[in-house]
């Protein structure tokens, strides 16, 4: 019949949900790519040491980091490094690394080169330009939000681990060949002081996300208290008292928290009801940790090792990566404690680079400390006489990372102080948000080159 339209035999498919594509596209392309390499970058770092384990044959990190490095430097806007002494040791400090390492031999040695790269290079870097890398707000909480979403997974798996070990995944976790610590909280690092410091490391960040996301609130403090249930499943000391020190740290930096000591108390309590409860295994194994000592003897008998080869090598040490296992001719039998392991890594950071790298090394080591990391003590934002609204927001924001940052430091130095810190993601994050904290070593672009659109 003239007039009437007849319906096409076979419609045109219309795209599924267009608004949320392109919000979703306009989300990711809000943010530099250097961004995005960085948080993946993290989230793979996790894996380091075991992507083959997942079915990748390296680890995406070792590309990621770099592309990360590469693209900001390519950012013709980007904030710039405000050179200081900090900067000056750190590159002595590598420079003295590589020269032990040619002098003794082991330039080319994968094992020290990767020690290198996780142990100081990408921590002091990350330190370096972690500001500049997250320049601004939305940045530095998807960083947040990042780190809440790794505390989340870690969390789930710490009580997986002890409780339902079908359940967890990757498959090597619960596998007792792989790794070390069978038996407690080790997530993918397969070692509990690493699964430990990074639990602490990603509660501190859901704790702070969730007074930057009112809107999930309670799910990030959720977040944080199932991290702190992790860290006691992690059973393992060092980890236990130096978040008991960052505990302190905190209520010392942060008056307002003080009030909510009875209610931590009360939930402390309440937790450990029910893990008496429903995990007596649990129980039973921390109080056994709590009592073992034979990890205390072979952590003893290797420090006092490195103290007697320092009486002999003070200036040079015995090389970067050396001392494990090469260290056993300064293994003696002590009259105070049984001998078990002839030798093992020196389970403390900073005797650990004196005994390899000398003490004079050592020194400049603890002077990056205190003027790196430790200078937001110092250079701490008051919002004081701030009467723009936007100044003061961002002085309340940076004040917050600087409190996080000296929480998640204290962790990571009292750790240090009883652990050689080997596990590349717990300090990839303690000193990147050091850097960020730290926004008083970088300085804006002054001279802003304009690019054409």
């Amino acid at each position: 019949m003239s007039g009437t339209t007849s319906a096409p035999a076979h419609p045109v498919p219309q795209q599924a949900h267009p608004g949320r594509l392109s919000r979703l596209k306009g989300f990711v392309t809000s943010f530099r790519p250097e961004v995005w390499c960085l948080v993946l970058a993290l989230v793979f770092n996790l894996f380091a040491g075991h992507s083959f384990r997942i079915g990748l044959p390296v680890s995406l990190d070792r590309f990621l980091l770099p592309a990360a490095f590469g693209l900001m430097l390519m950012n013709p806007q980007r904030r710039r490094v405000r050179p200081g002494l900090v900067h000056l040791l750190v590159l002595l400090f590598v420079g003295w690394i590589l020269v032990s390492m040619a002098s003794y031999g082991n330039l080319l040695d994968t094992t020290s080169l990767f020690a290198l790269l996780d142990r100081v290079l990408w921590p002091f870097l990350l330190f370096t330009f972690g500001s500049i890398l997250l320049p601004d707000t939305r940045s530095r909480d998807l960083l947040l939000v990042t780190l809440s979403g790794i505390g989340l997974w870690l969390g789930v798996l710490a009580v997986l681990e002890l409780v339902a070990p079908a359940l967890v995944w990757p498959r090597y976790i619960v596998d007792p060949d792989i790794g070390m610590q069978f038996g407690r909280a080790r997530g993918p690092f397969v070692a509990s002081e690493g699964m430990g410091n990074a639990l602490a490391y990603t509660g501190f960040a859901a704790a702070w996300a969730s007074s930057r996301l009112p809107r999930w609130r309670i799910w990030l403090l959720g977040i944080f208290a199932l991290d702190m249930l992790g860290v006691a499943l992690a059973l393992t000391r060092s980890v236990w008292v130096s978040v008991a020190v960052a505990a302190v740290v905190a209520v010392l930096l942060i008056p307002r928290l003080r009030r909510w000591i009875p209610a931590a108390l009360g939930a402390g309590i309440i937790t450990l009801v029910g893990v008496v409860a429903l995990l007596p295994n649990v129980v039973t194994g921390f109080f056994e940790r709590i009592n073992q000592l034979g990890p205390l003897y072979d952590r003893l008998g290797s420090n006092d090792a490195a103290i007697r080869m320092l009486a002999d090598r003070p200036l040079t040490g015995i090389g970067w990566r050396r001392f494990y296992p090469h260290g056993s001719d300064w293994v003696r039998q002590s009259d105070l404690y049984p001998m078990n392991k002839v030798v093992i890594e020196i389970h403390n950071v900073i005797l650990s680079r004196a005994a390899e790298l000398g003490i004079p090394a050592a020194l400049v080591f603890v002077a990056i400390i205190i003027l790196g990391p430790l200078s937001v003590i110092w250079h701490r934002r008051s919002t004081t006489g701030l009467e723009v609204a936007a100044d003061r927001s961002h002085a309340l924001e940076i004040a917050g990372w600087q409190n996080l940052s000296l929480l998640i430091f204290t962790v990571w130095l009292v750790s240090g102080l009883f652990g050689p810190m080997a596990i590349p993601f717990p300090n990839n994050v303690a000193w990147l948000v050091a850097g960020v904290a730290a926004v008083h070593l970088s300085r804006p672009n002054r001279s802003p080159i304009e690019v054409p659109s």
